[in-house]
C-alpha cells in the first residue's frame, strides 16, 4: 500500500516536470532563445502580470520590470526551465489592440520569428505611460 501511494506520488512529480519541460519547448523557449538574459537585470519593477506568451498563458506568475534599454520578464519559480528574458524596445514590431479590447498583441521581432506577448486591456492601461515614454525607440508605430 506504501509503495503504491509513494509510486503515485513520484509519478505525479514527474509528469509535472515533463509537462513543464515540453510548454517551456512549445512556447516560452521560441522567446528564450532569442531574448535569453545572461546577466541581472536593474530597472523598475512593475509586479507579476498576466500575460500568453506565443499561446501560453501565464496567470499573474511573469515578473514584469522595465529600464530604458527594454523590458525583462521572469516567470515564477513554478516555472521551471524558463530562463527570464530581456526585450530591447527597438525589437517590438507591432502592437496590435482587438476591436473587443479584450487583449493587446506585442509582437517582437521580425518574420518570421514573431513573438507573440498578449496581455489584458488592464495591463496594457499600465504599461501604456511607459510605452509612451519609450515609444522613440519602438519599430513599431505607436
Amino acid at each position: 500500500m506504501i509503495y503504491t501511494i509513494l509510486f503515485i506520488i513520484i509519478a505525479v512529480a514527474l509528469f509535472w516536470v515533463l509537462g513543464l519541460f515540453i510548454f517551456s519547448r512549445m512556447f516560452w523557449y521560441k522567446i528564450s532563445k532569442k531574448y535569453k538574459l545572461p546577466i541581472n537585470f536593474y530597472g523598475k519593477d512593475y509586479g507579476n502580470i498576466e500575460a500568453k506568451i506565443n499561446g501560453l498563458k501565464f496567470i499573474p506568475h511573469i515578473q514584469l520590470k522595465y529600464n530604458e534599454e527594454g523590458f525583462f520578464l521572469k516567470p515564477s519559480s513554478l516555472y521551471l526551465f524558463h530562463d527570464p528574458v530581456f526585450i530591447p524596445w527597438n525589437d517590438i514590431s507591432k502592437i496590435n489592440k482587438n476591436k473587443a479590447n479584450i487583449c493587446i498583441d506585442i509582437i517582437v521581432g521580425a518574420v518570421p520569428e514573431t513573438n507573440t506577448i498578449s496581455v489584458s486591456a488592464e495591463t496594457y492601461k499600465e504599461l501604456h505611460t511607459t510605452f509612451i515614454k519609450f515609444k522613440e525607440q519602438f519599430v513599431a508605430n505607436y
